[in-house]
């Protein structure tokens, strides 16, 4: 099954970087996206908030940006945990 998600948006809040117990950086952060799409032939207006996950490099790289930053990202989609069914974004690469 495919689960591949390119998503462009405002950084609106990211947590301070922490570390895994085996030492990998990690970023919790949230992505504000507005677009216009089209759905059956109409233009339909899109306004969504996920929250985002960057673990290793990409934690480090996306640390480095400042709040209202425009990204590019892609990854995947997840639960937040087993016991959730709240999605998360996890970033793995940065577009553009």
């Amino acid at each position: 099954m495919n689960n591949q998600l390119q998503l462009e948006g405002v950084l609106t809040e990211k947590s301070i970087l922490r570390y895994t117990p085996s030492g990998l950086p990690v970023l919790e952060f949230q992505l504000e996206h507005q677009s216009t799409q089209l759905e059956a032939s109409q233009e339909r207006a899109v306004h969504c908030t996920l929250k985002c996950l960057a673990i290793g490099p990409m934690a480090t790289r996306l640390e480095q940006c400042s709040l209202g930053a425009s990204l590019l990202l892609e990854g995947f989609l997840n639960r937040k945990s087993q016991r959730s069914n709240s999605i998360r974004f996890h970033v793995c690469g940065v577009l553009g």
